[in-house]
């Protein structure tokens, strides 16, 4: 009996193994045809492969090596993209506080002597969320400044505009140059808020750990 299982079970697990193997072979053979499909559809033939490689070693030139004409009319774009993106961020904070107020409904002891919404909010729930609320700022602060330069792109100003411009009149060494000052400060903008929310959350935890304390 036991003889027999065990043949039942290798004869099972080699048909899973060919099972398994056919299925791999299926896939890629699959993938290959669509990307095969793919490619006659876009009309990417080698001729127009070796074209395209001459077109990028003619693009490579022109942007290399990078080129500022104007470098403070690109610091000020650069400028206005993170004043658009502190504008968009207060007015999500704003927002947000509103929102929280009237939605407040815990902290009972608050609630029980009377404080009304306002009151609860400020002195119950704001000072249990203020760390993990200020982290959540600062990251979407650094997300905005990412945001402000696309919408720079279509025509809102800003750093964004300075690309496309370069790009539409074919100053390519200089659409390079833009598109490093938008990497450099979306960088810094990267590094900033990634300290400022360790700061928040090691402050937040201080402050959990604290009232733990407290209520032992």
């Amino acid at each position: 009996m036991s003889s027999t299982a065990q043949d039942a079970r290798e004869i099972t697990g080699t048909d899973n193994h060919r099972l398994s193997r056919a299925s791999r072979i299926t896939l890629w053979a699959l993938a290959a045809a669509f990307l095969v499909f793919a490619c006659l559809e876009l009309e990417i033939v080698p001729a127009r492969l070796l074209d395209a490689a001459d077109r990028a070693g003619f693009l490579l030139d022109a942007i290399f090596p990078p080129a500022l004409e104007d470098p403070i009319n690109v610091g000020r774009a650069a400028i206005e993209s993170v004043q658009v993106a502190i504008a968009g961020t207060v007015f999500g904070i704003v927002l947000s506080l509103i929102l929280a107020i009237l939605a407040a409904r815990n902290i009972s002891p608050l609630r029980a002597s009377g404080a009304s919404h306002v009151q609860v909010f400020f002195q119950g729930v704001l000072p249990s969320v203020m760390g993990v609320f200020i982290a959540w700022s600062v990251f979407r602060f650094d997300i905005n400044v990412r945001y402000s330069s696309v919408l720079g792109m279509v025509g809102a100003g800003g750093i964004g505009w300075e690309l496309v411009r370069a790009a539409q009149v074919g100053e390519y060494d200089v659409a390079m140059g833009v598109t490093l000052v938008i990497f450099v400060m979306v960088l810094s903008t990267e590094l900033l808020s990634d300290r400022l929310r360790q700061r928040a959350e090691n402050e937040a935890h201080m402050a959990r750990r604290k009232v733990m304390e407290e209520a032992e």
